[in-house]
């Protein structure tokens, strides 16, 4: 059975299981604008208080799909934002490196794109708890992208989202949203064209 336990992040209780498959976003500092994201979070926390149902499951499917939509706002706002740096080609080079220096060791990668001003990854058999997986994944790429552009200062955006897959069809599903971003933003007409998207042969496309 999965290890877990109870991390903490702004005063949030948040489950982790060790070994679970989490699809994980971070993004780069200040891609969206602070007041747009605190509107987010507003009309989520509202409508998900207005949730009304005596069943379980209902509200774990209303909800699903709540998170679901507020996702979709966000990814929006994110295409459509000016502050792209890693569209740069050694600065995106830089953070696939980071993020694929412990495959195999600390965790497995099935799927990733690294977008012009955020990351999703999909990621399996993790040894360690997401949080100790990701600081230094993100640790790393910031310090070697501001000593390349000569720059200081935080690159990314504290906070992350990450999502627990629960099923084969969900991840299936969170395979082909991942590939499938850089054709949705216009960078390319198949996720073959990136040089910055992969997801493991046997999950790729037909």
């Amino acid at each position: 059975m999965p290890q877990h336990k109870s991390q903490y992040r702004r005063n949030l209780p948040h489950i982790v299981p060790i070994e679970g498959m989490f699809h994980v976003v971070f993004r780069v500092k200040d891609s969206i604008p602070n007041h747009i994201v605190e509107k987010f979070k507003s009309d989520y926390d509202d409508q998900k208080l207005n949730i009304t149902t005596n069943s379980k499951e209902e509200y774990l499917q209303i909800l699903n799909r709540l998170n679901n939509e507020y996702f979709e706002k966000f990814e929006s706002e994110l295409h459509k934002s000016p502050i792209k740096p890693l569209a740069d080609f050694k600065n995106a080079e830089i953070v696939q490196n980071a993020i694929l220096y412990f495959q195999n060791k600390r965790y497995t990668i099935l799927a990733y794109s690294i977008m012009p001003n955020h990351v999703h990854i999909l990621l399996s058999n993790l040894k360690k708890h997401l949080a100790d997986i990701l600081k230094p994944m993100k640790g790393f790429s910031a310090r070697k992208i501001n000593k390349q552009g000569g720059t200081k200062g935080t690159f990314w955006q504290d906070e992350s989202y990450d999502h627990l897959i629960r099923s084969r069809n969900e991840m299936a599903d969170t395979v082909n949203y991942i590939i499938n971003n850089p054709v949705k933003a216009g960078i390319c007409n198949h996720y073959t064209e990136h040089d910055f998207t992969w997801c493991a042969d046997f999950m790729a496309e037909e």
